[in-house]
């Protein structure tokens, strides 16, 4: 009995000791945050893991995998990620985190994201050296590799805007093998089903009324033209209309672009008209002799 119940005593130390070290190692968390809403202006909502919500998202909640970030027409919401990066989201948007991993240690990244439709903004926290994108953007039509660090995102249902500010972006479509590179200041459209189109020359202009955009929002109706450079001017024309004649781009960080502009005029005076000179009467005739008339 004795030997039994040393025996018995002995296990049930070893039990309690394993227990111990099963609690105080950690555990792999299903719900890390990978960042946090670091700004939130008006009606936005916040879907956990796929479930929907119809409540406002709150400024600093935690982002998790397989969250949902939802704007309505006067949402506007900013995602600051682990690694430094900003994600801004425009008004009428939505985009899906589906993956983002990042070891600080070793500057290494996975990020994947959705845009479902809408308008965005992306500044990397840093860029890296690797052979193949560590942040990778799907839409509806198009697959974006990330090798830039600032750009802006249209996605519809038929079609893809990608506008590069800095840096070097692939853009392939969706169900093709087709791609295109863009850099600073280039642009490209991926139609549902089409290759991209060839990059387009894109000004700092372009690129301010983008911005001022991410605040509006993209026009409820407008018409996208036949590439990203005649959207451009579809939404100028827009914007004029919406805020005033007078519209001008507000300043942008970006090197100007030197236009060509007429003189002024400086002191001009109008000349004043010229006075027609009288016109002359005709001659009275000399009477005849005899003080008769001919």
């Amino acid at each position: 009995m004795d030997n039994k119940s040393g025996l018995t005593k002995v296990m049930l130390v070893f039990a309690y000791l394993l227990v111990i070290m099963m609690v105080s190692l950690p555990t792999p968390s299903l719900g890390a945050g990978v960042g946090f809403l670091a700004d939130v202006l008006d009606k936005v909502y916040l879907s956990k893991q796929g479930q929907p919500s119809h409540e406002k998202a709150r400024l600093g909640a935690e982002i998790e995998m397989k969250d949902a970030v939802n704007t309505d027409d006067s949402g506007k919401a900013q995602i600051k990620f682990i690694d430094g990066s900003l994600l801004t989201i425009a008004p009428r948007s939505q985009v899906v985190v589906d993956n983002y991993i990042f070891d600080p240690k070793n500057k290494k990244r996975q990020a994947s994201l959705r845009f479902i439709r809408g308008f965005f903004h992306i500044l990397l926290g840093y860029t890296t050296k690797a052979e193949q994108p560590d942040f990778i953007v799907d839409t509806v039509t198009a697959g974006l590799g990330v090798r830039g660090t600032s750009w802006f995102t249209i996605a519809e249902i038929n079609f893809t805007d990608v506008f590069c500010e800095t840096g070097q972006l692939s853009v392939k479509s969706k169900n093709q093998e087709e791609m295109v590179a863009i850099r600073a200041y280039q642009a490209t459209r991926v139609w549902k089903g089409k290759p991209p189109l060839p990059p387009l020359p894109i000004t700092s202009n372009d690129l301010a009324l983008l911005k001022v955009l991410l605040n509006s929002g993209l026009p409820t109706r407008y018409d996208p033209g036949n590439n990203p450079l005649e959207l451009l001017q579809n939404l100028k024309k827009s914007e004029r209309s919406t805020f005033s004649p007078s519209w001008r781009p507000p300043p942008s960080a970006m090197p100007p672009i030197p236009v060509q502009t007429a003189p002024a005029f400086g002191g001009f005076k109008p000349t004043p008209p010229v006075t027609p000179p009288p016109t002359p009467k005709p001659p009275v005739p000399p009477p005849c002799p005899g003080g008769h008339s001919r």
